[in-house]
């Protein structure tokens, strides 16, 4: 779920960035290193579990964004992509 949740502010960020919105872009890193600081107040939370989920997520997500925008991949990096969020999502 916190990966899900850093994901999701991530793109706030992301999408700031990609249309050169400075305020929009501090926002959503400002927010997400927030999230992070409070995931961490738990001593459970592993930072290796917690950050491959949110790397996972995020590169679907930030995939599906960029081509919202017009990005586009070769097969070849579509599938590199693809290999990376799978090894992701089974850690």
């Amino acid at each position: 779920m916190d990966g899900l949740i850093l994901s999701f502010i991530e793109i706030i960020g992301d999408y700031g960035a990609k249309i050169h919105s400075i305020p929009l872009t501090f926002i959503g890193y400002n927010m997400l290193a927030y999230k992070l600081f409070n995931i961490f107040e738990n001593p459970e939370k592993s930072l290796s579990l917690v950050n491959s989920q949110w790397d996972g997520i995020s590169n679907v997500l930030t995939m599906c964004l960029g081509y919202a925008m017009g990005e586009r991949f070769s097969e070849k990096q579509t599938v590199g992509l693809a290999m990376i969020s799978i090894g992701l999502f089974l850690i």
